[in-house]
């Protein structure tokens, strides 16, 4: 610790406040903002998004009826890179971030939790159920080995952190923000496979980030869009919203990501978690004895964005105990606006230097722990190649994916199918197929993989989400199949294909629906044939489909308490 004592003491102000944030990179080309993010502003990291979205609150008013969408909040996919290329770009920002003073590395983030959540998935890379998902197989050992995986193939690809195990107890059916990306919804289960997971990221090289301090699954709000409250007494916090966090520090979790989370229980002054000292500093650390990493969820989340500006939110993280800031923007003025006003706060002493060197430390150390000083960040492309075409990870993939898929209910026994049959596919387009769109994961993939055991099976293609004009023309042609399969994917951020649904129900005999939730959002009373697969991805498309022709089984491990009437 002696080197990174001797750096952090030789360092300017404006360079150790750098170190803290974490800056928005939407994939692809190096860019020159990209460039001076690092350069000039000395961020300690970037968090890859495969996407630009503009506002989230005008995003949100898109509903299911809408078929128009304003061009300024839809994502817009960032350029196609192979995910060697993608490689290249992250190991030049790490060779201008090493040319820097000091040669501090920069810590590279993603989302990649599977089934609804995969940052980087371009390419060929194998593509896992969410959370509860893969607690389907019952089998936690099964969940350490793909998480050691995962991480292999993540630092392979130039990645440092991921923003995974989510800790978050989804006890709410109806929660539109967490569902399936929870491991379950009691304590002890969530716990259980987190940890599996916790050991398998860190035996993978990567680090881990649990999440959404102190508890999101309660809620039927989603903070992306809503300020949520955490309404519960501190006895309660601590035998469910909490007990994760507890197990897992034990087993040396490294990072801890705050919801934009209001607890009054913790804090009286009803402060989100992401700006109070008394969750960080006095709950987190004195009280939980955490010593790793506390990051900030996205400071352009809405949830954060309605208590202050951005520019003042992220000082006040800091100045509350926050080591790494998540602020996901790649504008250059707001970035040099929001880092110079958290300068300002320290060199007009608001916030102490030593809690800043503090932090810094802290930082640095979660980057030595995984030798990006000793490689200064480079990977090299062979390797990843190696790993991405490995037999073992996507065998894994596929099984994963086997376990995951559940019949929900077949009141008609509508399954299997026959290949007498003549079968309608009435598919969504979904964004992950849109901005991957490549040959291993595009838009219509269930309706070709369906083709391939009845070339005769059609296709209607819907966009996001099906609309009365789009009803009116099923059922002119509907007469001419014997069965219906729709798909109704859960996409956090956009509303389900169930209101569409419904009505198509009321209409067909002979329906199957394949989602990926087993909740309210996308499961109805009035859906005789349902098949969820806890995920959107290829593997699972292609486990419903042997399903659906009986060359495959479902699996019968229900992972929650809930189940659909």
């Amino acid at each position: 610790m002696a080197a990174i004592d001797k750096i952090i003491s030789q360092m300017t102000i404006e360079q150790k406040v750098g170190q803290l944030f974490t800056l928005g990179f939407t994939g692809g080309v190096i860019t020159p903002e990209v460039i001076k993010m690092i350069s000039n502003f000395n961020c300690g990291g970037l968090r890859i998004t495969p996407n630009v979205k503009v506002s989230y609150s005008n995003y949100k008013q898109i509903k299911a009826k809408t078929t128009s969408r304003p061009q300024d909040v839809v994502p817009i996919p960032s350029v196609n890179l192979s995910p060697y290329a993608h490689l290249d770009v992250l190991n030049e920002f790490q060779n201008i971030a090493t040319s820097r003073n000091f040669g501090i590395p920069l810590h590279i983030s993603l989302d990649w939790e599977g089934g609804i959540s995969a940052d980087i998935c371009r390419g060929g890379y194998p593509l896992f159920p969410s959370a509860m998902g893969l607690a389907c197989s019952k089998d936690a050992k099964m969940i350490e080995t793909i998480m050691c995986c995962s991480g292999k193939l993540l630092r392979a690809s130039g990645i440092t952190n991921i923003h995974s195990p989510v800790l978050d107890i989804n006890s709410n059916p109806e929660n539109p923000e967490i569902n399936i990306r929870s491991y379950g919804d009691t304590p002890i289960k969530v716990a259980h496979y987190a940890k599996a997971a916790l050991k398998g990221y860190l035996k993978g090289g990567i680090i881990a980030t649990a999440k959404h301090f102190p508890g999101s699954g309660h809620t039927h709000k989603d903070a992306h869009y809503y300020t949520i409250v955490l309404d519960k007494s501190k006895k309660e916090l601590m035998k469910n919203e909490i007990y994760p966090y507890i197990e897992l520090i034990k087993e040396g979790l490294p990072s801890i990501m705050l919801g934009h989370l209001i607890c009054p229980a913790l804090d009286n002054s009803r402060l989100p978690a992401t700006i109070s000292k008394k969750i960080i500093q006095d709950f987190i650390r004195k009280e939980l004895g955490f010593e790793g990493v506390v990051t900030t969820d996205s400071m352009t989340m809405e949830a954060m964005q309605k208590i202050c500006p951005a520019t003042e939110a992220c000082a006040l993280a800091i100045q509350a105990g926050v080591d790494m800031v998540l602020y996901k923007t790649e504008d250059l003025e707001l970035v040099k606006k929001t880092i110079g006003y958290a300068i300002s706060m320290v060199k007009n002493r608001k916030i102490s230097e030593d809690q800043i060197d503090a932090s810094v430390k802290r930082v640095l150390v979660m980057k030595n722990n995984i030798n990006l000083f000793q490689t200064k960040g480079y990977n090299n492309p062979e390797i990843l190649q190696k790993m991405l075409t490995s037999e073992k990870i996507h065998k894994l993939a596929q099984k994963a994916a086997d376990n995951a898929a559940l019949l929900i209910r077949d009141r008609k026994k509508l399954l299997p199918l026959k290949p007498t049959q003549k079968i309608l596919v009435v598919e969504q387009s979904m964004f992950t197929a849109r901005y991957c769109n490549d040959e291993y994961f595009h838009p219509y993939m269930l309706w070709e993989m369906l083709r391939k055991y009845y070339p005769g099976t059609e296709l209607f293609k819907l966009d996001f989400y099906g609309n009365d004009n789009n009803l009116c023309e099923l059922l002119k042609i509907i007469p001419e199949f014997d069965i219906v399969i729709a798909t109704n994917m859960y996409n956090r951020g956009s509303f389900p294909n169930t209101q569409f649904l419904n009505k198509l129900a009321d209409k067909v005999q002979k329906l199957v629906i394949i989602t990926n939730t087993p909740y309210p959002l996308t499961v109805s009373k009035k859906m005789d044939g349902v098949l969820c697969l806890f995920s959107k991805f290829t593997p699972s498309l292609k486990t419903a489909v042997e399903i659906l022709f009986d060359t495959k089984k479902a699996s019968k491990n229900w992972p929650i308490k809930f189940r659909p009437e």
